[in-house]
């Protein structure tokens, strides 16, 4: 078994596809940590420095189930206003982005100075914010122009029906005398 399928963006792919490059952005993002850590040693206060959260991918978990009429994914993307999401079909990709906005929260004040009470003051910032970008390969039975897409509770959910193979035209055939 190729470990090629276990990406969702090739699970539709046809088995035989020849497969794109590999992206190395896992060994970017290795390189980009080591140099924070070595970066840190030379800064004062470098303890403080490793112990920074790194900046966290956005990457929305999905669920993938089909039936003989169509594909459904569910994509958990909570706090994302659903005017945001962009869903397109490309060259048999179908592709989700959308982003995760912050919201305004001013740091605690330091101490001896007055905080202002325009903003609110945030304490601990534990949610993650930024953009994402899913791909999914399509199926070959897939109904490319009869996609949709709703979200409701954070969820969205992307229905891909199946085009219904074509039944074989009946043709006669004559027989000839020999």
């Amino acid at each position: 078994m190729s470990l090629i399928r276990v990406y969702p963006q090739h699970w539709f792919s046809p088995r035989n596809a020849q497969q794109p490059e590999q992206s190395f952005q896992p060994l970017d993002r290795l390189h980009h940590d080591i140099d924070r850590l070595f970066n840190g040693f030379f800064t004062p206060g470098w303890p403080t420095s490793l112990m920074d959260k790194p900046q966290a991918d956005i990457r929305p978990s999905l669920d993938i189930h089909s039936d003989d009429k169509a594909y459904t994914i569910h994509m958990e993307v909570p706090g994302v206003d659903p005017d945001e999401v962009k869903v397109e079909v490309r060259d048999g990709m179908l592709t989700v982005e959308g982003e995760k906005k912050m919201e305004s929260c001013a740091a605690p004040a330091a101490e001896g100075e007055k905080a202002e009470a325009k903003e609110p003051v945030c304490h601990v910032q534990e949610r993650v914010y930024g953009s994402f970008c899913r791909q999914i390969g399509l199926a070959e039975d897939a109904d490319v122009e009869n996609i949709s897409a709703s979200h409701k509770n954070g969820v969205l959910t992307i229905v891909i029906p199946r085009k219904q193979p074509e039944a074989p035209a009946a043709r006669s055939i004559t027989v000839q005398k020999q």
